[in-house]
């Protein structure tokens, strides 16, 4: 069977809990574009919200905005780490459910974190 497999080595580990710090620092600035550029920047994401899927980088910057139309809304966030996968040299499937004062997040990100492009 051919295959890759990637591990997890602490610079990986290092890197993902970095863009979850930016993430969290930009969500308790109020700055929602700036939270966003952890995520995968893609028209492939998938964010589940508590309704539905939403699919596209633009549609879930799209729908934060619309549930958190400003700072008061957003509250303060903070993150658990839970399980990190790597999918390859710049990307990780990230669960690390954020708790904000206002409500719940999302329990699952695929977060660039790699200088890969």
């Amino acid at each position: 069977m051919l295959g890759s497999c990637f591990f997890l080595r602490a610079q990986d580990k290092q890197a993902i809990i970095k863009v979850l710090e930016n993430q969290r620092i930009a969500w308790n600035n109020g700055d929602i574009d700036g939270f966003m550029q952890g995520y995968w920047k893609s028209d492939s994401l998938m964010f589940v919200g508590k309704d539905a899927a939403v699919y596209g980088w633009q549609k879930t910057l799209d729908r934060y905005k619309r549930s958190y139309p400003d700072k008061a809304a957003m509250g303060k966030l903070t993150f658990t780490i839970l399980k990190v996968n790597l999918l390859d040299k710049a990307n990780a499937l990230c669960s690390a459910p954020g708790i904000s004062t206002a409500k719940r997040m999302r329990p699952l990100a695929i977060l660039r974190y790699g200088s890969a492009k």
